[in-house]
């Protein structure tokens, strides 16, 4: 049976805005593709919620790429 891909990765244009400007300030040769593929889920989430909402978490929402990839890359000043 042949593998199947989700091939639709596509975040508003915000979202991929952080992504890509959190990546770049990595400085990292990576394939960020595969990294926002496996984790759309998370970000859509933060990404949905209101500013009110993420204060209440203790994020902005300019963080919230470094907080989702966390793990990855060290940690970040929020919880």
């Amino acid at each position: 049976m042949a593998e199947q891909f989700d091939l639709d990765v596509s975040f508003t244009p915000a979202l991929e805005s952080r992504l890509d400007n959190y990546f770049l300030s990595m400085g990292l040769g990576i394939n960020a593709y595969s990294l926002k593929r496996e984790r759309k889920e998370i970000l859509c989430w933060f990404n949905a919620k209101s500013d009110a909402e993420l204060a209440l978490i203790g994020l902005h929402r300019r963080d919230i790429p470094a907080f989702v990839f966390r793990d990855l890359f060290g940690t970040c000043a929020h919880p």
